[in-house]
């Protein structure tokens, strides 16, 4: 095996951790969006938001924070299924311009990973009534 042949191979299996981590956190992010979920069935008389148990409550403080984020969390996690595909097939044939769609393919699910992270975080710090300190 050449020095470039075994660079590629590391550098494949390092991308298929990577991808494997992101599908992780952006399925139990799915699972478990930011703020947790309804408990019971309710209306809370003091911000006035009628709820049900078992919906995210996200959902129901700010419903465009709540689309946002689930728009890019199934994005990032998509994209961490194709790219593991993709790795998986690419231990096949050793193309070093295939390599290079990989990698940018990882910054791409990293980049949106970090931004539904982002929005999680800016949820997770409001007041609880959806509109920020």
């Amino acid at each position: 095996m050449g020095r470039s042949e075994v660079f590629f191979k590391e550098v494949r299996g390092a991308l298929l951790m990577v991808a494997a981590l992101i599908a992780t956190v952006t399925f139990s992010a799915g699972i478990y969006p930011p703020g947790g979920f309804w408990q019971d069935d309710d209306d809370d008389k003091q911000n006035k938001i009628k709820h049900t148990a078992g919906k995210p409550i996200m959902a129901d403080r700010n419903k465009p924070k709540y689309d946002k984020f689930m728009t890019s969390n199934t994005h990032a996690f998509i994209q961490s299924l194709l790219l593991i595909m993709l790795l998986i097939f690419s231990y096949a044939t050793p193309c070093h311009t295939l390599l290079m769609a990989l990698v940018f393919c990882v910054g791409v699910s990293l980049l949106t990973t970090l931004v539904l992270m982002a929005g999680g975080v800016a949820y997770s710090m409001e007041d609880g009534t959806g509109r920020g300190p």
